[in-house]
């Protein structure tokens, strides 16, 4: 396939402005506070707990829906997160700073509900079924078949981003963030579970403000 061709397959603009131009588009916080306010039913916290889970961790899906509630712990300011292996990737631990994130708080308080041994996110395994809706003989909504997590992420920053957001795109916005904030190659493989830099070369690239920031040094 070629790459025009391939460009055309992605639907998310803003990969396709990374493709076009290298530079990345972050979801900013206020995005974010958007998209987990927009969380309601009754589903309301797994879905602000793992929306935090796979903002904040950067995981694969299927890394973060195998969570336990023994593998999220507070210790003292800092919350450690175990992530189990994925495809061909390494095991790791992930320490956050809890002290003044809310946001923390709430994904440890949402674990002390479940045992130990329990899959904390059992809800949004699976895949996800929902009828064509009709009005006046015109189709006004479709989705197909497609997994849970999928559609429930791509519902919930409807409210915050004008483009579908996937799974793999707050993994990529997470390490991005944090190779543009310092992050050495070695700690992007630890906090990405990978085997060689290769796998955290994708990550590693201009954002705008990196960009910006650079233009005030051109004299």
């Amino acid at each position: 396939m070629s790459e025009i061709d391939a460009k055309k397959r992605i639907k998310n603009k803003y990969y396709r402005e990374f493709l076009d131009t290298g530079i990345i588009r972050y979801i900013q916080p206020e995005d974010f506070d958007k998209a987990i306010n927009n969380i309601k039913g009754r589903q309301q916290k797994a879905g602000r707990a793992i929306l935090i889970m796979l903002y904040y961790t950067g995981a694969r899906p299927t890394e973060v829906l195998k969570i336990r509630a023994r593998d999220i712990e507070r210790q003292r300011n800092y919350v450690k997160i175990m992530l189990r292996t994925a495809k061909s990737g390494r095991a790791r631990v992930l320490y956050f700073l809890c002290g003044r994130d809310k946001y923390m708080v709430e994904l440890v308080e949402y674990a002390k509900c479940f045992m130990p041994d329990v899959l904390i996110f059992h809800q949004f395994v699976g895949k996800y079924h929902r009828k064509v809706k009709t009005k006046a003989g015109k189709i006004i909504e479709r989705i197909d078949t497609t997994d849970k997590l999928r559609y429930h992420i791509k519902k919930w920053f409807a409210a915050s981003m004008d483009d579908p957001v996937p799974p793999y795109f707050l993994r990529h916005n997470r390490l991005s963030r944090l190779a543009s904030t310092g992050a050495t190659d070695r700690q992007l493989m630890q906090f990405k579970g990978a085997r060689s830099f290769e796998s955290i070369e994708p990550y590693i690239h201009y954002s705008e403000f990196e960009a910006k920031k650079l233009a005030k040094k051109i004299k």
